[in-house]
């Protein structure tokens, strides 16, 4: 009984070394797998918007000279990403003794600095006469 006993605490141990030894081998891989986990570097992310804070408009007659401009803001610049449409109405009124001839119109979208980020605009197939007094609505549409 004495040897089955002495046999049966060596079987035991040694189920029990294995298990250990299998445990270690285990939690070592797993520590491996997360060091190399935690070594993959992340992948930048790119900013792709523009802040835009003003926009201007300027008219310009057949030559391409410029009749009338006048600055805008936006209330505070905003970031303007990719898939987003911005939709601009802008209005002139004559304020002069003489018509104003306008071939065609322009809008800037400028950054906090100044600097001009995106031009955009229309031009007409006919001058457009614009008489004293008469105030004429001018729609861009843009997208990044």
């Amino acid at each position: 009984m004495e040897a089955n006993f002495s046999l049966r605490q060596r079987i035991e141990g040694a189920v029990g070394l294995t298990r250990g030894l299998g445990r270690g081998l285990v939690d070592s891989s797993n520590a491996l797998l997360r060091r190399v986990t935690k070594a993959k570097p992340k992948p930048e992310v790119v900013d792709t918007s523009l802040r835009i804070a003003h926009y201007n408009l300027v008219l310009m007659d057949g030559d391409g000279q410029v009749v009338w401009g006048m600055e805008y803001d936006t209330g505070g610049p905003f970031s303007f990403r990719p898939g987003h449409r911005l939709w601009i109405c802008c209005e002139f009124t004559n304020r002069s003794a003489h018509e104003a001839g306008i071939a065609e119109f322009e809008i800037e979208l400028t950054g906090e600095d100044g600097s001009v980020l995106s031009r955009f605009g229309d031009s007409f197939g006919d001058i457009v006469v614009v008489q004293p007094g008469e105030t004429r609505k001018f729609v861009g549409q843009w997208s990044l």
